[in-house]
């Protein structure tokens, strides 16, 4: 078939992933799902950069995990397809995920085959939690169900930063209120159509929306930073 790699790079670029022959650090790895081959090369890859990066799972630790995706099946049960980061996890323990916790019941390997326990860098299925999980979401096993409430009762508690407050209330006043936003997008032409909306939105009088800076790519570091010291609203 057609090598389109350069043509991939080139996509992945304007996601903010620049691969490392274009002077980035994002290593690209050919690979065929038909015959497997250069799959070694795809493994050797994962295993130099989690070496350089001194990636380690520790058995002895609590469970930590990350959902790749999550439903409800036709029986009801809610079905978590998640990655173990680090730790073991076992039939019976407490789990508990951003909003949601429950007891796992039962856990399946990637072949669907039941099984007791599971440890870092294994897929997993699971059952038990009370309710569906957003995808990229983190999961980790706390000692009992007032644990996992606790924390759960932590992230929906979460209160804006005061500037956000105070924003509101100069609104609500009638004040001359400027609204500061850092906006990126996944490609220059979303990018531009987001601005574009932007720009078309209809407020009252006494608010005006600025742009302090938009790029394509995902949020970085100094991306917050700027967001920090002008009280920007971070738009993806």
């Amino acid at each position: 078939g057609v090598d389109n790699t350069e043509f991939i790079k080139t996509q992945l670029s304007e996601h903010g992933l620049v691969a490392e022959d274009r002077w980035w650090d994002v290593p690209i790895v050919k690979v065929s799902s038909k015959t497997g081959q250069w799959m070694d090369d795809l493994m050797d890859q994962i295993l130099l950069h989690a070496e350089v990066s001194e990636l380690i799972c520790s058995k002895d630790r609590n469970w930590i995990g990350v959902v790749l995706e999550a439903y409800k099946d036709i029986q009801k049960w809610i079905i978590a397809n998640m990655i173990v980061m680090t730790g073991t996890i076992k039939v019976g323990d407490i789990l508990w995920v951003y909003n949601t916790f429950g007891k796992v019941k039962k856990l399946y390997n990637r072949k669907w085959n039941e099984i007791k326990s599971a440890h870092g860098g294994d897929p997993i299925m699971l059952l038990g939690l009370n309710d569906v999980p957003e995808a990229g979401k983190l999961g980790e096993s706390v000692k009992d169900e007032k644990e996992a409430k606790t924390k759960i009762s932590e992230v929906l508690e979460l209160k804006p930063p005061v500037w956000i407050n105070a924003l509101l209330h100069k609104i609500s006043e009638g004040e001359m209120t400027q609204v500061n936003l850092l906006i990126k997008a996944d490609s220059r032409g979303s990018l531009e159509a987001l601005k574009a909306a932007i720009s078309q939105i209809e407020t009252p009088d006494n608010i005006m929306f600025k742009v302090v800076h938009d790029d394509i790519g995902n949020f970085f570091d100094s991306d917050l930073d700027l967001a920090k010291a002008s009280d920007a609203l971070l738009i993806w």
